[in-house]
C-alpha cells in the first residue's frame, strides 16, 4: 500500500513536469531540439545519463540548465562531463521525501530553443508511517 501511494505520487509528478518537454521544432523544419529521457526518477547521490541533440543547425552547441542554473549547483544537481550531446546529472545527496528538477538544454544557434527533462529525486531512506 505504502509502495503504490509512493508510485502514485511520482506518477501525478511526472505528468505534471511531462506536459510541454522533451523538444521544441521551429516552423518548416527548423531547429529541433531533443533530451532523453524526458522524464524520469533518481535517488539521492546517483548519475543519470541524459543525451541531447540540436539538429537542423549547424551549430550544435547546447547549455545545459538544472533549475535554470548553468551546470546546476549542489542544492538541485550538477550536469558534470558535459557535451553537445551527453549530460550525466549527479543527484544532490539530501533531499525531502522527494524533490524534482528541470533540466533544460538551450541552443547556441538559436537562444529561445530549447527542450526539457523532469527528474524527480528520491531518497531511498525515506519511511512512510501510518
Amino acid at each position: 500500500m505504502k509502495k503504490a501511494i509512493i508510485l502514485a505520487i511520482m506518477a501525478i509528478v511526472l505528468a505534471i513536469l511531462g506536459c510541454g518537454g522533451g523538444g521544441v521544432n521551429g516552423p518548416n523544419g527548423g531547429l529541433l531540439l531533443l533530451i532523453t529521457p524526458t522524464d524520469t526518477t533518481i535517488d539521492l547521490n546517483d548519475t543519470l545519463k541524459l543525451t541531447a541533440g540540436a539538429y537542423n543547425t549547424t551549430n550544435r552547441s547546447i547549455k545545459w540548465y538544472v533549475n535554470d542554473i548553468e551546470n546546476g549547483n549542489n542544492i538541485f544537481g550538477k550536469i558534470v562531463d558535459q557535451t553537445d550531446s551527453i549530460g550525466f546529472y549527479v543527484a544532490p545527496d539530501s533531499a525531502t521525501t522527494f524533490d524534482s528538477v528541470t533540466v533544460t538544454i538551450i541552443s547556441q544557434a538559436d537562444t529561445t530553443k530549447s527542450a526539457m527533462a523532469g527528474i524527480i529525486i528520491f531518497d531511498p531512506n525515506f519511511l512512510f508511517v501510518n
